[in-house]
């Protein structure tokens, strides 16, 4: 396991908007450290890259990376990479009636119904979207 070093940045504790210019008040600033603000089990989160367009809508365009917490346990709604026969999908997880369905985040890919056939695993919960804005179709 590698330990992880403190990560601290300055934190600007205002919020910037995004709709009408808002006057600039005093701030103090103060440091935060990334890794207490985004990894709660170390031993068990990873940075995963995202090929493809299935998750657009869910705002996890291609060249995104996700941070996936495998201590997590999945509940329907969350967004998680699972391993399906073998490979790696990411889907949000929809379970309702006994049904375990995979539901994309982009009309012109199909939910997956799941079946014991298909030999699926929850591999983790995502907890974090990263995009770099030049990527931004």
């Amino acid at each position: 396991m590698v330990q992880s070093m403190p990560v601290k940045i300055l934190y600007f504790p205002v919020a910037v908007s995004a709709g009408l210019p808002a006057l600039v008040a005093d701030y103090m600033e103060e440091s935060t450290d990334l890794n207490e603000l985004l990894i709660k089990n170390p031993s068990s989160t990873f940075l995963v890259k995202i090929e493809g367009e299935s998750m657009v809508d869910f705002h996890i365009p291609p060249f995104s990376k996700v941070l996936v917490d495998r201590s997590r346990h999945p509940s329907s709604g969350d967004i998680i990479v699972g391993v399906m026969n073998g490979e790696f999908i990411i889907k949000q997880l929809c379970i309702a009636y006994g049904t375990v369905m995979l539901v994309p985040g982009n009309p012109r890919y199909k939910t997956i119904h799941v079946t014991e056939e298909m030999h699926f695993s929850v591999w983790g919960v995502v907890t974090q979207i990263f995009i770099d804005p030049k990527n931004i179709i």
